[in-house]
């Protein structure tokens, strides 16, 4: 298949369809949730991208907090 796939679903997101960016990454709409919780990402909403993991903020503030990788920088983005 051709085309931009998203890397939540592995889906070809077509022309007609709602996405979000971040960073070389384009999801679905519906894709575009924290790894952790799962819930979907509001507009205006600070997230984090870690390599190809998705994070809410309190997500990634936990993941930092609780355990190793300091030394990542986040990508911190209101949507």
């Amino acid at each position: 298949e051709f085309g931009v796939k998203c890397p939540k679903c592995l889906r070809v997101i077509f022309a007609k369809d709602w996405v979000r960016k971040a960073r070389e990454f384009t999801y679905h709409i519906a894709c575009f949730a924290c790894d952790s919780c799962k819930r979907q990402l509001s507009t205006g909403e600070e997230f984090a991208l870690r390599g190809d993991r998705l994070l809410c903020k309190p997500h990634y503030i936990d993941l930092i907090e609780g355990g190793p990788g300091r030394g990542n920088s986040p990508f911190f983005i209101n949507i």
